[in-house]
């Protein structure tokens, strides 16, 4: 069931990176749970199997197709950016307990915009909002007031064809510069911050690509962004086993803006996009990768290299892929849309996941975002609708919980009473032989006395 609810800087680059890169990773779904306020957590309930509330419908102005969450008012709370075809952006700011105010919407500068990726693009400290225009060849950056709301569009040209751009730091002058993809299938091309929301030049990086949606991170731990992308196979050198399907391509930043060559790694799926996370909890950077075969999952040696790709959901077209924690065990999860619905995949924190678990409802026709909204610890999740021009919000939840260990209370012992000896009662036969003891004493003691007057009488007649 569906419940509609109706509208009533420069050098200090290291450091610099830290936050940047963080910034990234909350675009690509590395971040999406949003963590929740001790309080609010629980200690030990932790779920063998979640479910997913029923789906909340909320109208947006816009045939949405893609949404993102990020915080554009700055209160902490968790609030959701959906885009369509109509030329704006709407906006629902969250109230933290699963709902959120009705869309408010902006126009966003571009009559086709792409996805939705948050910075700050300007440095003001504000959430802002980067897209592609996909009908209009350009990048455009909308301005956060911190808010909610947005300032006039920051509208940069770029390569004929874009189809997505993805920010960070690359050339580490302080200011996120972007790297655009394109629906011809050519090389990558990175346009460098200018600090004010707008960006210079595209600069083409000789990074053949037929991909969708690229990602940044840092995969060798030198500091520098790095970048990985999904593509045809298209790759210098593959890593894998060869075979049919496509390549995940790791392309490892030299931190001026330059690049090293890419290295390929084979899946068994055409892979469109990628997602980073730490799958196996060791502290490097995994990748993870849909396709139309299903998934991969790339475990990183810290060093830039990755592990074999091993499959998930083999044979079921996956499409967006989000990382959460659905169950709060602390361990990432994964989850994706396929044509039959949202499927999720529960983190064993060892690289590899449980079973896939569907639940019905989404599509693969949008773009989906994930925080915790009631800030109980769970990542929950928001789906565009664009038939019914709608976003939709599921809050994740146990479907059951690990019973805690029975607590056995000792049963108390009696209390004692103390017991008061009680002096027997003499017998009537011990008190007469009692009697005659005595008198018997007596006349022992009188027959002694008689005798010691005899003895003195007869000395006294003798002297």
């Amino acid at each position: 069931m569906t419940t509609s609810i109706s509208p009533s800087s420069g050098a200090p680059a290291r450091r610099r990176m830290t936050a940047l890169l963080t910034a990234a990773a909350l675009t690509s779904g590395a971040l999406a749970a949003t963590a929740a306020p001790a309080s609010a957590v629980t200690a030990g309930a932790t779920c063998s199997a979640i479910t997913f509330s029923p789906a909340v419908a909320y109208p947006t102005t816009n045939s949405a197709y893609v949404a993102t969450t990020a915080d554009l008012n700055d209160d902490g709370r968790a609030d959701i950016v959906t885009a369509g075809l109509a030329g704006t952006v709407d906006v629902l700011l969250g109230k933290g307990d699963g709902t959120f105010h009705p869309s408010v919407a902006t126009a966003s500068g571009t009559s086709s915009p792409g996805r939705l990726s948050p910075g700050d693009f300007d440095g003001d400290g504000h959430t802002d909002l980067l897209m592609v225009g996909l009908g209009t060849n350009t990048v455009v950056v909308l301005p956060g007031n911190g808010d909610g709301t947005f300032d006039t569009p920051v509208i940069s040209p770029t390569i004929a064809g874009p189809i997505d751009a993805f920010s960070a730091d690359f050339d580490e002058d302080g200011d996120l510069d972007v790297v655009v993809t394109n629906l011809g299938g050519t090389s990558l091309q990175m346009m460098p911050g200018n600090g004010d929301g707008g960006f210079g030049t595209p600069v083409d990086l000789g990074i053949a690509a037929s991909t969708g949606y690229t990602i940044a991170g840092d995969f060798d731990g030198d500091g520098h962004a790095d970048l990985a992308f999904g593509s045809n196979g298209m790759g210098s050198s593959d890593s894998g086993s060869g075979g049919s399907g496509g390549t995940v391509e790791v392309v490892l930043g030299d931190g001026d803006g330059t690049f090293q060559p890419p290295v390929s790694y084979h899946v068994d799926s055409q892979p469109w996009m990628v997602v980073s996370g730490d799958y196996n909890a060791d502290g490097k950077t995994d990748l993870a990768a849909s396709g139309s075969l299903g998934g991969s999952v790339l475990l990183g040696k810290g060093d830039g290299t990755f592990q074999t790709p091993v499959g998930f959901a083999a044979g079921t077209m996956t499409g967006w892929l989000l990382n959460g924690d659905f169950n709060r065990d602390g361990k990432t999860d994964l989850s994706t849309v396929t044509s039959f619905g949202l499927l999720v995949l529960l983190g064993k924190g060892d690289g590899t996941f449980h079973a896939p678990v569907s639940f019905a409802g989404g599509s693969m026709m949008g773009g989906m975002g994930g925080a915790d909204f009631n800030r109980d610890g769970r990542t929950d999740v928001v789906l565009p609708d664009h038939v019914g021009s709608n976003v939709v919000v599921r809050l994740a939840g146990c479907a059951s919980t690990a019973a805690p260990a029975p607590v056995v209370t000792p049963k108390p012992k009696p209390a004692v009473t103390p017991v008061t000896k009680v002096k027997a009662k003499e017998k009537p036969a011990d008190t007469a032989k009692a009697a005659a003891k005595a008198k018997k004493a007596k006349a022992k003691a009188k027959a002694v006395k008689k005798l010691k007057r005899l003895k003195k009488a007869r000395r006294g007649n003798v002297g």
